[in-house]
């Protein structure tokens, strides 16, 4: 266990660092193209398309974040009213759901990164499939967290009492 929360340790501090980094590029370059905008009247040009692509990877990750603390939008009222041991057969069914959804996910995202290896985008010469890339990587972080919760029916790692940071 002592192995597993380590990993899972390292795990969430790599996914939370590239967040706090990209979101600050994405806050110096986007404060950057507003200044050369409308003081020099000139764009930089490339901010547009990299900003959109960043915001994709601090969007999935930041979901991937979200999971073990129960974050997500969830409908949970009929739960209510069934007996406890069925409530927890319904929960378990619609993670398994969830699991199978983000199995399609790093599948058909991994198939698409690698399809578009070889395209570029416009503002650099970098490949959009790093862009890509994105779709399976935040989906196979949220498919590690599910699978911990449905095998330990809370999450083992977080507790409620923790800061959410």
């Amino acid at each position: 266990m002592r192995l597993g929360r380590r990993l899972y340790t390292v795990l969430d501090v790599f996914r939370k660092t590239t967040i706090v980094v990209l979101f600050s590029f994405v806050i110096v370059t986007g404060f950057t193209e507003v200044i050369c905008r409308y003081a020099f009247l000139k764009s930089l040009g490339w901010t547009e398309e990299i900003l959109r692509y960043l915001n994709v990877w601090i969007i999935l990750l930041g979901a991937s974040v979200a999971v073990p603390w129960n974050a997500h939008l969830s409908v949970t009222f009929l739960l209510r009213f069934l007996p406890p041991p069925l409530a927890r057969r319904v929960t378990r069914a619609v993670l398994i759901g969830i699991l199978c959804f983000l199995a399609v996910f790093v599948y058909v995202g991994t198939l698409k990164t690698i399809r578009n290896i070889p395209h570029q985008i416009l503002a650099f010469p970098i490949s959009i499939a790093w862009f890509y890339l994105a779709i399976p990587v935040a989906s196979l972080f949220m498919a590690i967290d599910y699978a911990l919760i449905l095998l330990c029916e809370k999450h083992p790692f977080v507790s409620r009492e923790e800061d959410r940071t």
